[in-house]
């Protein structure tokens, strides 16, 4: 292995050590407060990446990338096209059908 390989290495692992506070106690939250996550906002199947995503958009303030989380979740879970097309189609095709 190369040094500058070693070296980024190394440097990533320091920085997850030091921020390790934080995923474990975001972790730990979505398993007190039940919240699944949906494999869309799974980042390749890797949970630990994920909540580093959130923690890092909220400068690791886990409270903060909880909430974020649980907005995330549910804009996945919002209505589906097929559901806005059911919409329109109860409305005699007539219009426009919002879903806000």
């Amino acid at each position: 292995m190369c040094l500058l390989a070693l070296t980024v290495r190394c440097a990533v692992t320091k920085w997850m050590q030091a921020h390790a506070d934080a995923l474990l106690a975001l972790k730990q939250r979505l398993v007190d407060e039940k919240i699944g996550l949906p494999q869309s906002i799974v980042i390749a199947g890797d949970l630990d990446a994920t909540c580093f995503r959130f923690l890092r958009a909220r400068k690791y303030n886990v409270g903060n990338a909880i909430a974020m989380l649980k907005s995330a979740v549910a804009l996945v879970a919002w209505p589906s096209a097929a559901l806005c097309t059911a919409a329109f189609m109860a409305n005699g095709g007539e219009g426009s059908v919002w879903l806000i």
